[in-house]
């Protein structure tokens, strides 16, 4: 079986590359044109691959144990293929300049809102500073429900990652192994679990143009629900202690070999700075990727303007990401669990209340005067929650931590520098 899903995957890759020889883009809205029950059937996916687009960047299709299972990797040519090259090579008949062949391109081209032959590439994806807004636009998902799949997948991760110990290393290996082994599907945990990140806030996007069979408005709202959903799923995979607690009999046997060398120049020797895998600064930087797209000034922009092109309750505000925020990393100050907080959450919550202070304090150009208001406001409620903390029975360590948390809030609000407004952003393309 090893020695088929490398072939099936070297496949794959050949496929894709190819396509970049007859001039196919990246196709990153590919993977919602199926269902998770069609990715499950081996005959469907045999016969339409695992994604519309041998151009999507498709992640391994892997289910649960116990879960039907279709093809691991892309094995064919996807509907989008044949529909793109069509469009570039296919011959008109009776056309004899470029002229004419436009109508048959055009009747092609008029075919966007059909999720098989949908296009997005690269420009659309990225997330990182606001400016991508369509979250059906991303790399490495699956089905026409990601954040279902997302889901399926970080429960599914969860527990490879604290079973490494049982197969890793075999008799006689390094334990080099094991960390390998975990080290892999960390990284696809932390890919997993910031994808959510993408539905704050966002709007679809429709390519087709006017008068095109079954077209929508070009820009669509997540509905809020959604939104909410998706920032549950952050709460619950990415800020929570219990997310980034794996076995210590895994996390004890993930170290590495020592290698060194002499060159012409000397001794070489680049070692990792930490000989274990410190799962804690992981889940740092994979919760600061997130804040980081949430809050961005485009982002904040973004959010607090969908009022004006949305009713009421379409879709989430302004005041939504800030009291869901607060709410997902503050929360254990309301129902007393500050007291078992571990350290993944102790460190979100000086991080996130760092950002707050400089949201008032010193907001990036760009950032909406709202959210400097609503940060103000949060800071507030923090110094009077890590207060109310205070007055309960608390460990050396939790003590400093909510006192700190407390100082932030306090010099944050009662700063004596002039609050400056936030520097408009660079005017956009009219």
């Amino acid at each position: 079986m090893e020695k088929q899903f490398a072939i099936d995957y070297l496949h794959a890759v050949v496929l894709h590359e190819e396509g970049h020889d007859f001039g196919l883009q990246h196709n990153f809205i590919g993977s919602m044109a199926y269902t998770a029950k069609q990715l499950q059937d081996p005959a469907f996916t045999a016969k339409y691959g695992i994604a519309s687009s041998v151009m999507e960047y498709a992640p391994v299709n892997v289910w649960p144990k116990g879960t039907p299972q279709g093809a691991y990797n892309q094995p064919v040519l996807g509907p989008y293929d044949y529909y793109a090259i069509a469009y570039g090579y296919s011959y008109i008949p009776n056309a004899s300049t470029p002229e004419d062949e436009l109508p048959a391109l055009n009747r092609l081209a008029s075919r966007w809102s059909d999720p098989m032959y949908r296009f997005a590439s690269d420009e659309d994806s990225f997330f990182d500073r606001g400016h991508a807004i369509d979250p059906r636009v991303q790399q490495n998902d699956l089905t026409d429900h990601p954040l279902v799949w997302e889901a399926t997948q970080l429960r599914m991760l969860h527990g490879i990652l604290n079973a490494v110990d049982q197969r890793f290393p075999k008799p006689g290996q390094s334990y080099e192994e094991a960390r390998r082994a975990f080290s892999s599907p960390l990284r696809m945990y932390v890919n997993f679990a910031t994808m959510p990140a993408h539905v704050i806030g966002g709007e679809y996007i429709s390519r087709a143009n006017a008068g095109d069979p079954h077209s929508s408005p070009p820009l669509q709202p997540v509905s809020r629900s959604d939104e909410y959903t998706a920032w549950k799923m952050l709460e619950t995979y990415l800020f929570a202690d219990d997310a980034w607690h794996f076995s210590p009999n895994v996390l004890n046997k993930l170290i590495y070999n020592e290698v060194s060398s002499f060159t012409d120049a000397g001794w070489v020797y680049s070692p990792s700075p930490r000989h274990d895998i410190p799962v804690v600064q992981v889940a740092a930087q994979a919760q600061e990727l997130a804040l980081n797209e949430l809050f961005a000034p485009l982002t904040l922009q973004r959010i607090d303007e969908l009022s004006t092109k949305y009713a009421p309750g379409t879709t989430m505000t302004l005041s939504d990401l800030f009291d869901w925020t607060r709410a997902g990393i503050f929360g254990d100050f309301q129902n007393g669990g500050i007291a078992r907080a571990g350290v993944v959450r102790r460190n979100a919550q000086m991080r996130f209340a760092k950002r707050l202070s400089q949201l008032w304090t010193s907001p990036a150009a760009g950032t909406p005067t709202d959210a400097q208001s609503l940060a103000r406001l949060q800071l507030r409620y923090l110094e009077q929650t890590s207060t109310q903390a205070l007055n309960g029975k608390l460990d050396e360590l939790t003590r400093a931590h909510v006192e700190a948390l407390q100082a932030i809030a306090k010099q944050a609000l009662e700063a004596k520098a002039t609050i400056a407004t936030p520097a408009p952003p660079p005017p956009g393309r009219m």
